[in-house]
């Protein structure tokens, strides 16, 4: 499982309830760290574990050290839930992402969900968001000083003809975007090739006019993605 956050303070606060769901789960009932204590830089805080939720044991928990690691054991109906101390934390990237250009919808979608298939089947990367894909892409700003972020206008079909500047054509009907988050930016890099390779592979027929990326000026952090560079060697590439 991986789980990304901004910053190691905000990892900690989210890893609290998502632990709490795994306990109540049935299954083989443990939560470990992936990497070992060798493996984990460049790291920041460690997130703690059984830390906090050794207390769903009331008092009937007990901890054990092995290897130097501190693992509780809680009691829970099915048997017991095992879970370590703590847990470590590391950079990663996040952000990576696509923007897939169609006639339609279904033909967004379905070159969408080819390319989230395509980026699944690699290590060490998640598409965060629900099937992995994004209707409503967004963009850093907004006229309203309260909002940090808003719609994503330059690619909105109906907004083609308004704007001053829209970076869609008039045959382009629907925009989806898959957002990538990974341990390292190869391993982005990698999932946004598969993708575009997925993608592409349906061919034009398939109503998929164009692959693009949101660029945010470049603002949004020190990796960029450069799609003509990701694409090299794909057959029939549009990006």
């Amino acid at each position: 499982m991986l789980i990304f956050a901004i910053s190691s303070k905000e990892l900690a606060r989210q890893v609290a309830p998502r632990r709490a769901m795994r306990a109540d789960v049935p299954d083989d009932g443990s939560v470990r760290r992936h990497r070992s204590r060798d493996e984990r830089a460049p790291l920041s805080d460690d997130a703690p574990l059984g830390a906090g939720l050794r207390f769903f044991g009331d008092g009937w928990q007990i901890s054990k050290v092995l290897d130097g690691t501190r693992y509780w054991r809680v009691p829970v109906m099915d048997g017991e839930f095992v879970c370590e101390d703590f847990t470590a934390t590391m950079k990663a990237v996040g952000g990576g992402n696509l923007l897939l250009l169609a006639r339609d919808l279904d033909s967004a979608l379905d070159a969408a969900e080819a390319a989230v298939a395509a980026m699944h089947r690699l290590p060490n990367i998640i598409t965060p968001f629900p099937g992995g894909v994004v209707r409503s892409g967004s963009k850093i700003g907004s006229k309203y000083a309260s909002a940090t972020a808003s719609t994503n206008d330059a690619f909105c079909p109906t907004l083609v003809g308004l704007l001053k500047k829209s970076e869609l054509t008039a045959d382009v009907a629907c925009v989806l975007e898959i957002v990538i988050d990974g341990l390292t930016d190869a391993d982005v890099g990698a999932a946004m090739t598969a993708g575009i390779a997925a993608a592409t592979n349906l061919g034009r027929a398939s109503g998929v006019l164009r692959i693009s990326a949101g660029n945010y000026g470049g603002k949004l952090g020190p990796y960029h993605f450069r799609l003509h560079e990701l694409s090299q060697g794909i057959d029939g590439s549009r990006a």
